[in-house]
């Protein structure tokens, strides 16, 4: 598409959309940066099951800081005040002690008794922090499937801004980013109570992602993928239906209604899923009904993973049991944007195939070349070590440098070909027809033979409606 065309659909709508997810997105960003710098205990601590429940229950120690907490301990106060009782209208008494350097007054149930401590504060470190949270091969492929799932996206949106649905996408893929980036990359602090700008930030986040963002995104998503449902199409206001059940939520959360968020999720989920299968079975056209298989496909799955999550709300559960049911929900999503990608790779859903293609290409080559680095690296150290003593060895760097300039052209062009195979086969057969002439146009010295392998090297790669060669006659002076 001409700069001039996008320019001319890149509509009023579409710049709302796009100023309305930055601010999104902005604001999700922030508020996690400022909630890293704020003075903490340094433990790893997660809310109690139950809608009526109060506190912290702490898991383990990051930082090292408070050694007189221990694993399992319920924080039900601090200072003299019952975390029951703090909300962002209620003013804490402690909040100016709240420093760095500084320590609190927590009271802890323990073994069912109530124990009085100190805890110093602190400041996260963010090595430390990783290496403490235990990040997981399952919760890494997950943040990485959701950082996907934005691009493609983003991409989607910005290629086609005048599309329903890639209107759509781009709104659901940001929430979905912005819900893992503000609530789950950090862990539940108790500076998240005390500090007010946190309090309000992330009880407003919280209000508006359960609401009127993420729910109605799926709604709004399944109503047009991949075209807009001819209901929808005679009554647009309809798309806005879902955002107004989200504010009528907004006033449950502020009345402590807090239930309704989850019960709004599920709904939507199922209404989300009730629409793709309707358009799975009414659409005709065989673009259209691929596309939705491969959307309705990732759905149901990556729904299917997030509806485990539920189960530890509503059914006691063993702690590891519902750590391992939490960590599929950003491997849920991420198989629904993996599940999208392909719908767009492979049946061109945006016209955004030539962009991500590319982006494959070099994300796949990166990871591998990264392993193959490491790999090698970690070998060459241990071979040089077992025999010369030296664990950090330079040599083993420079070699395993050499190894991966060697190796980025071959494996760039093989990674290449195996995904032109299979998402690209017609552009992949037409290289091929292409590369076949090539070598049949140097060896070949009958011109009715070269003619006919033109006509179907032509016929095989355009595929015109005829075919006809006019070989030109060159005069004596020419």
């Amino acid at each position: 598409m001409r700069k001039s065309d996008q320019a001319g659909r890149f509509d009023r709508g579409a710049r709302w959309h796009l100023i309305l997810t930055a601010a999104l997105l902005i604001f999700a960003v922030s508020s996690t940066i400022y909630r890293f710098t704020l003075p903490t205990d340094g433990w790893l601590s997660v809310e109690p099951e139950g809608f009526d429940s109060y506190g912290f229950i702490y898991q383990r120690d990051i930082m090292g800081s408070a050694p007189a907490l221990q694993p399992g301990d319920h924080l039900v106060a601090v200072g003299g005040v019952s975390l029951m009782q703090n909300s962002p209208a209620v003013p804490w008494p402690l909040r100016s002690g709240w420093q760095e350097g500084s320590t609190a007054r927590y009271t802890v149930l323990r073994g069912g008794q109530e124990v009085q401590l100190d805890a110093p504060l602190v400041k996260w470190n963010l090595l430390r922090y990783v290496r403490g949270n235990g990040v997981t091969g399952a919760t890494l492929v997950g943040y990485l499937g959701i950082a996907a799932f934005l691009v493609v996206g983003f991409l989607a949106f910005w290629r086609r801004p005048h599309i329903p649905a890639a209107r759509a996408l781009w709104v659901l893929a940001a929430s979905v980013f912005a819900l893992f980036f503000a609530l789950d990359l950090l862990p539940t602090m108790i500076s998240d109570k005390v500090d007010p700008l946190a309090s309000l930030s992330r009880d407003l986040f919280i209000t508006a992602i359960f609401t009127v963002l993420l729910p109605p995104a799926f709604i709004r998503f399944a109503l047009v993928f991949p075209k807009a449902v001819p209901v929808l199409q005679r009554r647009p206001w309809l798309a806005y239906v879902p955002y107004a059940v989200g504010l009528v939520g907004v006033g449950a959360f502020l009345v402590g209604f807090y239930v309704f968020g989850w019960v709004w999720m599920a709904v939507s989920t199922l209404v989300a899923l009730v629409i793709l299968v309707h358009n799975a079975v009414t659409m005709r056209d065989a673009v259209s009904r691929a596309q939705l298989r491969w959307g309705l496909g990732g759905m149901l799955a990556g729904f299917g993973l997030f509806l485990l999550t539920f189960i530890p709300v509503f059914f006691d559960v063993p702690g590891p049991v519902e750590g391992i049911l939490n960590s599929l929900v950003p491997l849920g999503f991420a198989v629904m944007g993996v599940a999208l990608g392909i719908a767009v790779l492979r049946y061109r859903l945006f016209d955004i195939d030539v962009i991500i293609r590319k982006t494959l290409v070099y994300s796949v080559l990166t990871v591998l070349l990264a392993l193959v680095y490491f790999g090698v690296v970690i070998l060459l150290q241990r071979l040089v070590g077992a025999l010369t003593g030296i664990e950090q060895s330079t040599l083993a760097v420079v070699v395993s440098t050499l190894v991966i300039a060697a190796l980025f052209t071959p494996l760039r062009r093989r990674i290449q070909d195996w995904i032109d195979r299979r998402f690209y086969r017609k552009k992949y057969n037409a290289q091929q027809v292409l590369a076949h002439f090539a070598v049949t146009a140097r060896d070949e010295t009958d011109l009715e033979a070269l003619t006919a392998e033109l006509v179907r090297v032509v016929q095989e790669t355009i595929q015109p409606e005829s075919v006809s060669v006019w070989l030109r006659q060159t005069g004596k002076g020419s």
